[in-house]
């Protein structure tokens, strides 16, 4: 706030004090409104979060209930499955084995050409990819019941 020397009176220090006091209080009231507006805004991000939660947990619940009647239904499926899934796993890790061999063997190659990087991912990524997904189906209908 700008000060401007005036004679000593009592006026005018006593309007310099009024007009102070309401600026900090004009101050403080938009600050509290702020703070106040921030705390619902976090308190509604909370009730969405906890939704969210519930939510997805009903969900999740439904899923693992349909997966241990499919398996109450079909033991011996689930049993092949859990079988399989030891199966894919070592081939799995052969398979990346491999790759990991390929890789080291073309590092250089695969760091300078743009094509010799496209020929490596077109000619393992989609065989990983499906190994994957047939892993994880594998893995989850054979797993076994939890608690």
């Amino acid at each position: 706030m700008n000060k401007t020397t005036v004679p000593s009176s009592p006026v005018v220090s006593e309007v310099e004090v009024v007009a102070q006091s309401q600026n900090n209080d004009t101050t403080a009231s938009a600050q509290t409104q702020l703070l106040q507006q921030i705390l619902e805004a976090l308190q509604r991000q909370n009730e969405l979060t906890e939704e969210l939660i519930r939510v997805l947990g009903r969900n999740s619940r439904q899923r693992q209930v349909q997966l241990r009647l499919w398996r109450n239904a079909h033991p011996e499926l689930a049993q092949a499955f859990r079988q399989a899934s030891q199966v894919l796993q070592k081939a799995q890790l052969a398979y990346l084995q491999h790759i990991a061999e390929e890789v080291l063997a073309s590092g250089e190659d695969l760091e300078d050409g743009q094509f010799l990087l496209q020929e490596f991912v077109d000619r393992f990524g989609p065989r990983l990819a499906h190994l994957n997904g047939m892993l994880q189906v594998f893995a989850h209908l054979g797993a076994e019941e939890a608690g």
